[in-house]
């Protein structure tokens, strides 16, 4: 078995890759896009187009002949996350969503290490503006969060 190895260390400094945004008006889906040396990242906000606040469930994965959620370990984890953290940050401050979905995928098959990695991520930079719910998801009964905004201006 080939042994995998994360090839950054700490997290706090480290810097995100560069994203472009694009709409994808049909769905209307906000998608983001970012690639690092090994692979092709997206990360998507579904809009859940509520009418009483903005509502949105956001995921990512890379871009493989299309949007695939597959579990990576190509050794960026940290920086990857740091992009993930910086995209998510620009979507609040252009958007300001009352309501944010995270549902890390891959997490149905039982191995919930994508979901505490996405957690802890979230709770580090969002925990100041954001409620944090912890909840299951309806349709794959895999663990998800809520985020809901605090002091919540329209």
């Amino acid at each position: 078995m080939k042994a995998k190895f994360v090839f950054e260390i700490g997290e706090a400094n480290i810097k995100p890759y560069p994203f472009t945004k694009k709409i994808k008006r049909s769905d209307n889906d906000i998608l983001y896009m970012f690639n690092s040396p090994n692979e092709n990242y997206f990360v998507n906000f579904m809009d859940y187009e509520n009418e009483m606040h903005p509502e949105y469930q956001v995921d990512f994965g890379i871009t493989k002949g299309g949007y695939q959620y597959s579990t990576l370990n190509r050794g960026e984890l940290f920086s990857v996350m740091s992009t993930v953290m910086e995209i998510i940050r620009s979507f609040v401050n252009e958007y300001n969503p009352y309501i944010l979905h995270a549902i890390p995928k891959e997490d149905y098959k039982q191995d919930h290490r994508r979901y505490k990695l996405f957690k802890n991520y979230l709770t580090k930079n969002f925990n100041d503006s954001f409620t944090i719910h912890e909840t299951m998801h309806p349709g794959t009964n895999a663990p998800a969060m809520v985020l809901i905004k605090k002091n919540y201006n329209k």
